[in-house]
Formats: C-alpha cells, structure tokens, sequence
C-alpha cells in the first residue's frame, strides 16, 4: 500500500505535464526567430540609449551570458557594441576639437559667458568705488564749509568781545 501524500504529489507531477505544451522542431525555430527579433530590437534600443550617454557608461553594458547556439549572435553583438563604442569615440573627438578651436579663437560659449559676467561684476565694483569716491569728496567738501563757517563766526565773536572790551574800558576811564 502507497503512502497517500505521494500519490498525491505524483497526481500534481502528471497534472503539470499535461498542462505544459510540447517542444516541437517547429516551436524551436520560432523562438529562436523570435529572440533574434527581440535581441535586434534590444541592440536598436541600446543604440540609441548609447547616442545619450557617456563614455563610462557605454562600457558598462554587458551583453546576457551566451548560450551555446547563441553563440554567432553574442559575437555579433560584442561586435556591434565596439563598433559603437568606437564611433560614439570618434564623434566625442571631433567635438573636442571643434571645442578646442572655439575655445582658441575665443567664440567658446562657456568662454563667452564667463567674460561677460566678469565685465559686469568689474563694472559693478568700478560703480561702487566710484559712489563711494564721490561721496567721501562731497563729505570732506561739506566738513570744509562747516570747519570755515566755524571758524568765521569764532573769529566774529572774538573781534566783538575786542571791540566790547576796548569800548567798555575806554568809557570807564573817560567817566
């Protein structure tokens, strides 16, 4: 007599196998074409993901481990992925020379930007120092004004007390 948990789990073994489709000759090819269309599919959209990164992320792509009659398609694809690798190379170069050359000729954007904000915080300062010059002239010009009235009127009040007291002593004697 059987134990009744293995005939229950031989029941769910036979229940999966019936429920699984047979491999085919013709189910092979299939999926192999349709891998191929979706690995196609995956190197389009790696190629244009690869035209908006940078370089050190290129290299860090790697392909999925190959499988035995994979293999032609994993060359191909390492080799797809050096010829991009190599063109996305060749483009950066270029744009560093254009940049070079701009950065030369002094047209460089960057180069360009940072001049002007440098005219203008030069221009700023000069404007400061400039106020600042102007009111230190004006300061001492007005201090001058009051340092002259002062002395005017002290020299006034002493020229009365003078006359006051050369008066008041000549009145004394003469009364």
């Amino acid at each position: 007599m059987s134990h009744p948990m293995t005939t229950m789990a031989i029941r769910k073994d036979e229940d999966q196998a019936e429920d699984m489709p047979r491999d085919s000759n013709d189910g092979d090819v299939d999926v192999d074409q349709e891998e191929t269309r979706q690995l196609a599919l995956n190197m389009k959209l790696k190629e244009a993901k690869l035209k908006s990164k940078p370089l050190w992320n290129i290299l860090l792509i790697r392909p999925r481990p190959p499988r035995p009659h994979r293999k032609p398609i994993c060359y191909i694809c390492s080799e797809l992925r050096f010829a991009l690798l190599r063109e996305h190379l060749y483009v950066e170069k270029i744009e560093l020379i254009e940049e070079k050359g701009t950065i030369h000729n002094g047209t460089h954007p960057d180069l360009l930007q940072l001049q002007e904000e440098l005219e203008t915080r030069r221009d700023q300062r000069l404007d400061v120092t400039l106020r600042h010059h102007e009111y230190g002239e004006e300061s001492t010009e007005r201090k001058r004004h009051v340092a002259q009235s002062n002395v005017r009127e002290r020299w006034k009040y002493e020229r009365e007390m003078l006359c006051r007291d050369r008066l008041s002593k000549f009145l004394f004697r003469h009364a």
